[in-house]
């Protein structure tokens, strides 16, 4: 899970709690501008991929946000050789202060 600082990370709790019911969930936040307290990765989704994924792993992949960041993580994983069957996308804009998304 990407995002800018630990305020917009929801369900901490919960995903804590998830990942350590299914074995095959794994979790990892990474924040692009942490407070001085974060202690875990830092930087884009991306970023957090290249570093970490391996080669060929079978997986199924769960990708929404932002549509630029969903193509990207999207070819990433394809080209590590994820399925395309096993990724699944949702882009979406963040709504703006009316609600309406525009």
């Amino acid at each position: 899970y990407g995002a800018r600082d630990e305020s917009e990370v929801p369900f901490t709790r919960e995903l804590e709690r998830l990942s350590h019911v299914m074995e095959d969930l794994q979790v990892t936040i990474t924040l692009t501008q942490p407070t001085s307290t974060w202690t875990g990765p830092t930087g884009r989704v991306q970023g957090l991929l290249a570093r970490n994924f391996e080669d060929g792993r079978d997986l199924d992949a769960y990708i929404c946000g932002p549509p630029d960041m969903c193509d990207d993580v999207q070819l990433f994983l394809e080209a590590r050789g994820v399925k395309p069957s096993h990724i699944h996308t949702d882009g979406f804009f963040p709504a703006d202060d009316d609600g309406n998304g525009s």
